[in-house]
Formats: structure tokens, sequence, C-alpha cells
């Protein structure tokens, strides 16, 4: 069964390394906030997953040989580490949903957020370095416990609010993206907070826990690799000419002072985009985007969306 669950994990994580490259492929070709957020959040989904199976996996396999002392350092080490990726985790999802809910994350709110990941986490620190040798510390414990409820919490509360808000939204693309995008995340944080019941309870041995849990995690990752692919499909049905390779585009990025937003929107232009789709793909108002591709054309020179196109093509 060992043998088999390490076959599955290797199978699993090669799903979402797949995923995850396909994802950041298809950002430089069409970039998409939406395709942005993917392969950040799964790539930090991934990694916080990675630590989980290879902690249970020790403790089937390992930690039974070691003395009480090593077991205590090597799982508070662990829920460290995943304490800081969990932080991480919601200040990039936190960072990519605000916009899309038409809010502004504020400079004092991001502050707020960090002090109570960080106090949380120092907590941890302290009492590992200090009691470590004590069976019992109800504050370590404690914190731990709140990292997770505060995980679950806000990733909640921003799904049920994403997913309300996209009524809001005038343009067909934008509702569709916002529900397909709320859905699936809506499915991840479920599938997270399983994993966390399953590992802290005993409801299942851990023996059909490190079997199962590789199992999830292929369905995660794999999810998103269909999706992507139907995702573009519907978004950009007709394909034009492909712009420039990357040592080309980057030399004309350097000539023109170009900056990322308006590198996007070069792209869009050049896949064949009207001012009206662009709008819909990067979430802009309609004056903003005017407002870009004005500054564009006072860079590079250029008159018109064709002369621009045939200036980034081959």
């Amino acid at each position: 069964m060992e043998h088999f669950a390490l076959t599955l994990t290797i199978l699993a994580f090669g799903i979402g390394m797949i995923s995850t490259t396909y994802a950041i492929l298809l950002y430089k070709k069409y970039p998409i906030p939406y395709l942005k957020a993917h392969y950040i959040l799964y790539i930090l989904l991934n990694i916080a997953i990675f630590f989980g199976l290879l902690f249970n996996y020790m403790q089937f396999n390992v930690m039974k040989n070691l003395s009480e002392n090593a077991v205590r350092i090597f799982t508070r080490v662990y829920h460290f580490e995943v304490s800081l990726t969990i932080g991480i985790i919601i200040y990039f999802f936190v960072s990519m949903i605000f916009p899309l809910l038409k809010r502004e994350w504020t400079k004092r709110g991001k502050i707020l957020f960090i002090c109570y990941f960080g106090a949380l986490i120092l907590v941890q620190v302290i009492c590992s370095v200090f009691n470590i040798l004590i069976r019992e510390a109800p504050l370590y414990f404690f914190s731990v416990v709140i990292i997770y409820i505060s995980f679950h919490l806000i990733s909640y509360s921003m799904v049920f609010k994403l997913y309300l808000q996209r009524k809001s939204y005038k343009s067909p693309i934008q509702r569709k993206i916002l529900k397909r995008l709320s859905i699936f995340m809506f499915f991840v944080f479920t599938v997270v907070l399983l994993i966390n019941i399953f590992q802290g309870t005993n409801l299942i041995s851990l023996a059909v826990y490190i079997l199962l849990l590789p199992i999830i995690v292929f369905l995660i990752n794999l999810v998103p690799l269909v999706h992507l692919r139907s995702f573009i499909k519907e978004m950009f049905p007709q394909e034009t000419s492909p712009v420039r390779s990357n040592m080309f585009m980057n030399r004309l990025l350097k000539k023109y002072k170009i900056a990322p937003r308006e590198h996007q929107i070069i792209q869009l232009i050049c896949n064949g985009k009207s001012n009206k789709e662009i709008e819909d793909m990067l979430f802009l108002s309609s004056h903003t985007v005017k407002e870009y591709i004005y500054r564009i054309y006072k860079k590079t020179g250029v008159k018109n969306r064709v002369q621009l196109a045939n200036l980034f093509r081959e």
C-alpha cells in the first residue's frame, strides 16, 4: 500500500506541475488576471499540501522510531511552516479578490493583516523555543487552531462575496469568470477543510489517510487543467497571427518603455480583441482602457490598432 500511495503522490503532484505550468504559459500569451490568480494560488496550495503529505508520511514511517522530544520538535516545525504558508496564501487570495469585489485593499488593511498572522506565528515560535520540552503548551496549540479557523473564515467569506458580487457586473464574460472562479475556489477550500478534519481526528486510520490524500490532490490539480482549456477556447475561439517571440518582445517593451499593464493590452490587441473585450477580460473601465491605448499609441508612434499589431507581430 505504501508504494501505491507513493506512486499516486508522484502522479498527483506531476499533474499539479503540469496545471501550474500550463496556467503560466497561458498567462504569458493571454495576460488575464484570472490566469495569474490560478497559477499563484496553485503553487502555494501544492506547497502546503506537499508538506502535509511529507509530515504524515514521516509520521507513519519514521517518527514512530523517534524519541518523544524529537517528534514534538518535528511537529512544531511542521506547524510553523504550515502557518506561514497559510498566511501567504490568504494574503495573495485577498489581494486577488478585492479588485474583483470593486474594493481597494488599503495599506492599513494589509498592515493589520500581516500583524495579525505575524503575531499568531510569533506565538508559535516563542512557545517552541521556550517550551520545547514541555508536553502541554496551550498557547501554542491555541495559535495553531486560530490560524486554521482564520484561514477558512476568510477564504469562505471572500468566495461567497465573489459569487454574489458577480451580479453587479454587466458583462456576461465577467459574470461567467467570477462564477467559475468562486465555485472553483469553494471546491478547493472545501477539500482543504476536509483534509484538516481527517488529519485532526481519528475518523480514518493514518494508512488510509495517506492513501486517500494523493487521490484528492490529483483531482484538485486535474480540475484546472481541464477547466483552463475550455476557458481559453471560449474566450479566444479564433486566433490571429502570434505576437513576436519573447526576445523581440522584450526589446520592443524596453525600447518604447511599455508598462506591464500596457503590455497586457498590446497582447490582447494583437489577438484581435476590441476595447469592450479588453474591458471585460482585465476588469477595467472604458475610460481606463482608452487612456492606456492612447499612451501606447503615443509611446510607439503608431496611429491605429493595425499599425500597433503589425509592430508587435512577426
